[in-house]
């Protein structure tokens, strides 16, 4: 999309939008140049916006579905465990003589020792953080592309529908 402005008086300016099909939108405004380009950049972050919108809700769904996938290994009542698991890792992680029952009556009921289940649980925190870290290396990415031919030269390794999007 390209935007032209043209200053019609001191007061007055008239913005012409180009899109890829050459169709042109010719739009009089009241205001100075600094508001001519302060309405062309909010054009262009509109529809920088509206390009990026398909690519990262694919992205996001992506990802989301490889955990949804993840999730199905276990109970629900195992899922709402998680967050328990976590935080009493986390605290073993900051000082490990700190007391973490639940996760002590997990690896009793399991007959594991309790660093073992202990590791288990942070080996499977640090993968999920990996994971989201690379969700949010792309969706960076994308965020941070300035024109619709950076957002379309961005490579997914994973995804063939991605491209199909246009990038």
């Amino acid at each position: 999309m390209t935007y032209t402005y043209i200053m019609n008086t001191s007061s007055s300016f008239t913005i012409t939008t180009t899109n890829k099909l050459n169709n042109e939108f010719t739009t009089e405004y009241d205001g100075d140049e600094a508001y001519a380009i302060s309405i062309i950049d909010t054009f262009k972050e509109t529809y920088l916006t509206s390009i990026r919108e398909p690519y990262l809700a694919y992205i996001r769904g992506y990802f989301q579905d490889i955990i949804d996938k993840d999730k199905k290994r276990y109970t629900r009542y195992e899922l709402e465990t998680f967050s328990i698991q976590q935080t009493e890792w986390i605290k073993w992680n900051a000082d490990n003589t700190v007391v973490t029952p639940f996760c002590d009556a997990l690896a009793a009921g399991r007959g594991v020792d309790r660093l073992v289940l202990l590791n288990k649980v942070g080996t499977k925190i640090l993968e999920i953080s990996s994971f989201l870290g690379k969700q949010h290396m792309f969706e960076d990415l994308l965020n941070g592309a300035t024109s619709e031919e950076e957002i379309k030269a961005i490579r997914l390794p994973f995804s063939q529908k991605f491209r199909e999007l246009g990038a």
